[in-house]
């Protein structure tokens, strides 16, 4: 996993790019994300993120989406959208 600063600058490269394969690199790159600074983030910037992963998944196909939700399947949210944290 990389360090915050150089996965941001990576999803800002990759989300120029409008291939299926930089939009599946943009979701991993979003997720690392996520856990990176999930120590650190509220309730709202835990369903700020949901959002964007959503919004990149659904363009994504049905094979990155299963690969997304076995990531997180560890992990706990609650509907608030407040993470509850691993199980």
């Amino acid at each position: 996993m990389q360090n915050t600063q150089s996965c941001l600058l990576e999803i800002e490269s990759l989300s120029q790019e409008n291939s299926s394969d930089k939009r599946r690199e943009v979701l991993q790159r979003i997720t690392d994300l996520f856990f990176l600074t999930s120590d650190q983030q509220t309730p709202r910037d835990s369903a700020a993120f949901g959002n964007v992963m959503e919004r990149v998944a659904y363009e994504l196909e049905i094979e990155a989406r299963a690969e997304l939700s076995e990531k997180f399947q560890p992990w706990t949210l609650r509907r608030d959208g407040s993470s509850a944290g691993w199980q």
